[in-house]
């Protein structure tokens, strides 16, 4: 019963121990995800875009997501919709 116990305990020890060791990072800046900061998020999206956000706010719809303006290196602004746990950025209006 003892011994049963222990491998038990092991298993449970490696398993736990092997889901930090393949914990999720963000494609460009290897930040872990869930991204936890709003810097983490401005990070990842000048990141994705090679551009300086130069504004981030919260939005109502859709909830969980930040509404960003970026200046892209040409001088354009970009204005994108970023999943505030993931940093990926919402393609469905380009």
């Amino acid at each position: 019963m003892r011994t049963t116990s222990v491998i038990v305990g092991l298993c449970i020890t490696l398993m736990t121990s092997s889901q930090l060791a393949f914990a999720a990072k963000h494609p460009c800046t290897g930040d872990e995800l869930p991204l936890v900061s709003q810097d983490q998020v401005i990070h990842a999206v000048e990141c994705e875009l090679e551009g300086k956000v130069v504004k981030i706010e919260k939005t109502e719809e859709p909830v969980g997501y930040l509404k960003a303006r970026v200046l892209l290196d040409d001088g354009r602004v970009k204005s994108v919709l970023v999943d505030s746990e993931t940093g990926e950025i919402d393609k469905s209006n380009e």
